[in-house]
């Protein structure tokens, strides 16, 4: 019997880690190992009490709750009331999925948690279920962020019109004299030039960031039609310029704040440009 008590600490201690872990990395609160693993072992030495309340239903379930909001409670410094609300229904949609996934495959291969295998087949589902979870969340996340500043975009130029998606950046402050500057990438650029390109005189953007100095290929537009709750809003005085990384899936096009008018957010971002 010892050994089952020393396999259910290490189980519930590393499970209950992972667990408070991929919580704070998901809501993005910073993280003190120590802190976290205090909690974990307070949860794994509460776990032991549960073969004891197995007969008390309701007893050993509000044990379960109480733990588990304090093992989030403690681990970790919240803002506001709201913000340890979020992080406690995280940890126990993690509980919930995690536990049933691992109730799964000890009855698919008919293991007793007991058994020396068990730590292995516990943690290592866990392990992989919450960083697949994780992963999916921000994917998402990521995506309906993304999708909430992104616009339908009408460029013309050279007698072409290209309907795309463009991103608001309002960290993007790029002027080319007087004109605001949308950014592309390659594929999107050589779309709109087409076979203008050996006809095309291109200015050349000298664009300071964080990370260095370049020289960027541009022109300006014959008209950019942005569309802001289905009214179009045309410009006649907007530059396009070739970006050196790819925009993306989600997006074709680096919008200027200008155009929505929205004042600028990060102005250290990118320096101030000159036209070559």
């Amino acid at each position: 019997m010892v050994v089952f008590v020393e396999y259910v600490l290490i189980d519930n201690l590393i499970i209950d880690y992972l667990m408070l872990k991929a919580t704070f990395n998901l809501t993005g609160i910073p993280i003190n190992k120590r802190r976290l693993f205090i909690c974990a072992f307070f949860g794994a030495v509460v776990s032991l009490v549960y073969p004891l309340l197995s007969s008390l239903v309701v007893l050993e379930s509000l044990v379960k709750i109480f733990s588990g909001l304090l093992m989030v409670l403690l681990a970790s410094s919240y803002k506001s009331l709201k913000s340890y609300y979020v992080n406690a229904v995280i940890f126990f949609c993690f509980t919930f999925i995690t536990g049933g996934a691992i109730l799964g495959i000890f009855s698919l291969f008919n293991i007793q948690p007991s058994g020396e295998i068990s730590v292995a087949l516990m943690v290592i589902p866990v392990y992989l279920i919450l960083r697949g979870l994780t992963q999916v969340v921000q994917y998402f996340f990521s995506r309906s962020t993304v999708a909430s500043f992104t616009y339908k975009v009408k460029v013309t130029a050279f007698d072409k019109t290209l309907t795309l998606r463009g991103f608001l950046d309002t960290g993007n402050n790029l002027f080319d004299g007087d004109n605001p500057v949308v950014v592309c990438d390659k594929r999107v650029f050589m779309s709109i030039l087409g076979d203008n390109i050996a006809k095309v005189r291109l200015k050349q953007l000298e664009i300071i960031t964080a990370s260095g100095k370049s020289r960027n290929f541009s022109f300006q537009l014959d008209q950019l039609v942005l569309y802001i709750d289905h009214k179009e809003n045309k410009f006649n005085n907007v530059t396009l310029c070739l970006s050196n990384k790819n925009c993306g899936e989600d997006f074709d096009l680096i919008l200027h704040p200008q155009l929505l008018g929205v004042d600028y957010a990060n102005k250290t971002d990118v320096g101030v440009k000159k036209t070559c």
